[in-house]
């Protein structure tokens, strides 16, 4: 799996050179980002797709260690953020302070956002009826997409056959399967079918299909849900 393999960069519990791109032919990896761009756009990534609340404090401490060397590696730069991350954060959280700030680079590197944005809108025409499209997304960002596209799927009257969202709520992980597969934990699935021709989609209160099925975990409380109010402003 390329996440855990350290020469791609992606993670920081082993070290490895900062890079972080799924394909290795295209030119931007995480080391361009992290010493030549302005601290503003830094702030950005971390803010907006690391969705990390010290953005403004991590964005300034890179900024201030390139400028002595150059971050070339992933223990580097975990290192930086855990040393420049808030004593109290560090009392509260359970994962590294510079997971949130490697997710960000993962994500603009890589141009994930907009490749689960593209792909969907791509997949709806070749769906047969009563075929389903199942997607896994592992932050809420994704989640974001996912589920909006989905809802404009099954708002769509001018298609035929019409779609219907399968998964009022995501489903989760339980205890059980994190605590095989710990990232798991941050996994939300969502579901979409495709209907039979005339069928009309259910847009009331319909019985979740997969309820069943969704995890129950304590860890994951706050994540079975829709996250209103908190990481999903649908």
């Amino acid at each position: 799996m390329q996440l855990d393999d350290a020469d791609k960069g992606f993670s920081f519990i082993r070290e490895g050179p900062l890079d972080m791109r799924m394909d290795p032919d295209q030119p931007l990896n995480a080391a361009d980002i992290v010493n030549g761009w302005p601290e503003e756009e830094l702030g950005r990534i971390i803010r907006d797709y690391g969705e990390d609340r010290c953005w403004r404090r991590y964005a300034r401490c890179i900024v201030e260690a390139r400028d002595a060397e150059p971050i070339k590696t992933t223990t580097q730069l975990a290192d930086l953020i855990y040393d420049n991350a808030p004593r109290e954060w560090k009392k509260r959280r359970t994962i590294h302070p510079a997971t949130l700030v490697f997710q960000g680079l993962r994500v603009e590197v890589n141009s994930e956002l907009d490749a689960v944005t593209t792909a969907i809108p791509q997949l709806l025409p070749y769906m047969a009826p009563k075929g389903q499209i199942m997607l896994i997304s592992f932050h809420s960002l994704e989640d974001r997409i996912v589920k909006r596209a989905f809802l404009k799927a099954q708002e769509d009257d001018t298609l035929d056959p019409r779609f219907q969202v399968l998964t009022k709520r995501p489903l989760i992980a339980d205890d059980e399967e994190i605590e095989a597969n710990s990232r798991s934990r941050s996994a939300k699935l969502r579901v979409l079918q495709r209907m039979e021709p005339g069928q009309e989609p259910s847009m009331g209160r319909k019985k979740n299909k997969y309820a069943h099925l969704r995890g129950k975990s304590k860890k994951s409380s706050k994540a079975s849900g829709d996250d209103e109010g908190t990481n999903d402003d649908a």
